[in-house]
């Protein structure tokens, strides 16, 4: 008997801790049950007990990450006659697993199965008593009724054990359940979370485009209104960033939601992968109340460093044009070029003073054995690592994706559109030139050295020529583009920060000792005449060999002058346009000539070349323009203004550029003239 009562306390011991746990995982379901039964027993001779009756009181758990599964704890009374006359009394008290089965509209099936320990009492004259175990199974069919009401009925069976190793008596039991929720579960179930890897660099690109995605169930049977989903992560976000979410959500719906994420720069610390915390939360109206739930999952973060290949875009994210060591070199490149000849196309000027000065500064192309573009490439889903331009700087070295970002970044500091050339097993990049397509195809002495993109015109750069001079680096650049035609990809980088955001961080604070500005003056001034001869020598046997064979010399000495006008060789341009001018008035000859003699500020001169040009035709609109230009600029303000009403009456447009030139605004004409005159100094061909 001691052993049995022992055994007794053990097991309610056991129920009640399961009950404490309930209640203080407050917020899932805990549900009561009452359950009135008939009785009838089954078992073979001897046969003891007759049909009876049993009441039973149930508490329900619903486990709250598994939610189909739960714990039961039960509290019951039964009477059953016995065959001599007497009858006898149980109480027990036992518990186990409950499975809930999926709803079926509003009615609700659930399987268990308790084990526990009886106490028996003989009504006889002796009263005699005793106790051991029983094992018991069911089935429950109800009928939601209510959120927090559900009526049903019950079938289940119960084994009875005698202390001997036998029966004393199985039977089967019939009820009615009323079961009411003490605490009920929220009807939303999060059933599955799905996060992708979080690279830092991207930090922007999250607060719009999903981390991942959560799939979410009513599990209940009345719909859910004004959800609003939230999802957090400690230490790396400043507060939870809401996801869109659905309006309403029916009864047995489910939804999958993309999660996002508006991440803070102290993500950018993590210098080594790790794995975070992630909290998705989702609140929701119901029978107008204000409900919530909540859960937590595992998220892969990658180093600051880390990129896949996945997008030629992602790789804008580090082109940092605004970190104050690649600003410091941007606005000397800057200073350097406003001094350089405008004739010559100042993105050009920029880009190429840039090269030639890293190449002066000792920068390497070094290939990264573990890491390079060419290997990780081939993968969407390899994790690469690429240097911010800072790095670069201070380790003197990077591979073809590094050098890539570092002139994109300080390009872009001095406000040069650049892009990203990926050809397979390769990245390099390219800039923009300021002139258009007609003009750049006229210019250059080989176009296909250029990409040309409607009227943008860009020029490749093989970044990773560091020893070899800027002219290489261009051919070299421009002949894998040729080369790879069918494969070779051009990405603009103001287009990819539209999705990929470059991010505000500076990895390394400590200053960059760069080349000292006087030596990138002389570095840009030889590579400008190096630049200037190359093109000169090009265009002019082009176009010596384009008069052989014809006596029209005056158009060929005519275009070489111009192209020598437009690299600022002003002296050797004049001398081609005398010798055009040789066997009389050629009207392409003076009005160029004119041109040249204005640009040095020699307006008399220009005017008798005008002049000359204009006799030849006298209904031209640009000489007509540049006769007024040349009068304002010798203080000849009538002359001017006659000439101006007449560019009217042939140009009407081309006046309305130069209103300067009329009469009210005379007196403040020239300043405004001299910003404008350049840009509509008409070349003649």
């Amino acid at each position: 008997m001691c052993r049995s009562k022992k055994a007794a306390s053990c097991v309610l011991a056991f129920l009640l801790t399961l009950c404490v746990h309930a209640f203080c995982e407050g917020g899932n379901q805990l549900s009561f049950s009452f359950t009135p039964a008939f009785v009838m027993p089954f078992q073979t001779e001897p046969r003891y007990f007759t049909s009876g009756a049993e009441a039973g009181i149930t508490i329900d758990y619903q486990l709250p990450v598994v939610d189909f599964l739960g714990i039961r704890v039960n509290l019951s009374g039964a009477y059953l006659p016995i065959w001599t006359g007497d009858g006898c009394a149980f109480f027990s008290i036992g518990g186990g697993p409950s499975v809930f089965l999926p709803k079926l509209g509003a009615f609700t099936n659930s399987l268990y199965g308790s084990a526990g320990y009886y106490y028996g009492v003989i009504a006889d004259s002796g009263n005699r008593t005793g106790g051991s175990f029983f094992l018991s199974g069911g089935l429950r069919s109800g009928w939601q009724v209510s959120p927090s009401f559900n009526a049903g009925i019950e079938v289940s069976y119960r084994f009875v054990s005698d202390g001997l190793g036998g029966a004393l008596y199985q039977g089967l039991g019939f009820g009615a359940s009323a079961r009411y929720s003490l605490l009920q579960a929220s009807p939303v179930r999060i059933r599955e979370i799905k996060f992708n890897d979080v690279f830092p660099v991207f930090l922007k690109y999250y607060d719009t485009h999903s981390i991942g995605q959560v799939v979410f169930e009513n599990s209940g049977t009345a719909p859910i209104r004004d959800m609003e989903v939230t999802f957090f992560v400690d230490k790396y976000m400043d507060n939870p960033t809401q996801c869109p979410a659905p309006p309403i959500l029916n009864g047995g719906q489910k939804a999958t939601i993309d999660l996002l994420a508006l991440f803070s720069e102290k993500v950018l610390s993590i210098t080594e992968s790790t794995v975070v915390s992630g909290k998705v939360a989702v609140s929701y109206t119901q029978g107008g109340k204000r409900l919530s739930v909540e859960r937590s999952g595992s998220l892969h973060v990658q180093d600051r460093n880390a990129i896949t290949w996945d997008d030629d875009r992602k790789v804008a994210a580090f082109v940092l044009y605004k970190d104050p060591a690649v600003l410091e070199i941007a606005k000397t490149l800057a200073r350097i070029v406003k001094e350089a000849p405008p004739s010559i196309d100042g993105n050009l000027s920029t880009a190429m003073t840039l090269h030639e000065a890293l190449r002066k500064y000792g920068m390497s192309y070094v290939v990264d054995p573990t890491s390079s573009y060419a290997v990780q490439s081939k993968s969407k889903v390899t994790v690469d690592y690429i240097q911010y331009p800072r790095s670069s700087l201070q380790y003197k070295a990077g591979d073809c994706d590094d050098l890539s970002v570092l002139y994109a970044s300080i390009l872009q500091g001095v406000g040069i559109d650049t892009a990203f050339i990926t050809v397979p097993g390769h990245i390099y990049m390219a800039f923009s030139l300021k002139m258009g397509a007609e003009k750049a195809r006229k210019l250059f002495s080989n176009p296909s050295n250029l990409i040309i993109r409607g009227d943008k015109v860009w020029v490749p750069l093989e970044i990773t020529m560091t020893t070899r001079d800027f002219l290489e680096a261009w051919d070299k650049g421009a002949s894998e583009w040729r080369e790879n035609a069918a494969e070779a990809h051009l990405t603009t980088v103001a287009e990819a920060w539209d999705v990929f955001e470059p991010v505000g961080y500076f990895e390394d604070t400590r200053p960059v000792s760069f080349v000292p500005e006087n030596t990138i003056k002389t570095l840009f001034q030889n590579a400008l005449t190096v630049f200037v001869h190359r093109e000169l020598e090009a265009q002019k046997a082009r176009l010596d060999k384009a008069a052989e064979g014809t006596s029209d010399k005056a158009s060929s000495l005519n275009s070489l002058a111009v192209i020598c006008a437009q690299y600022g060789q002003n002296d050797s341009a004049k001398q081609y346009l005398a010798q055009a001018l040789q066997k009389g008035d050629f009207f392409p000859a003076l009005v160029n000539y004119g041109n040249i003699l204005y640009l040095e500020g020699n307006f008399a001169g220009a005017l008798s070349y005008y002049q000359r040009a204009q006799k030849l035709k006298p209904d031209d609109a640009m000489t007509t323009l540049h006769l007024a230009q040349a009068y304002s600029r010798m203080g000849n303000d009538g002359e001017a203004e006659a000439r101006f009403r007449r560019l009217a009456s042939l140009d009407p447009a081309l006046a309305a550029r130069h209103s300067e030139l009329s009469a009210p605004a005379a007196g403040q004409g020239k300043a405004a003239e001299q910003g404008s005159e350049r840009e509509e100094m008409s070349w003649q061909e």
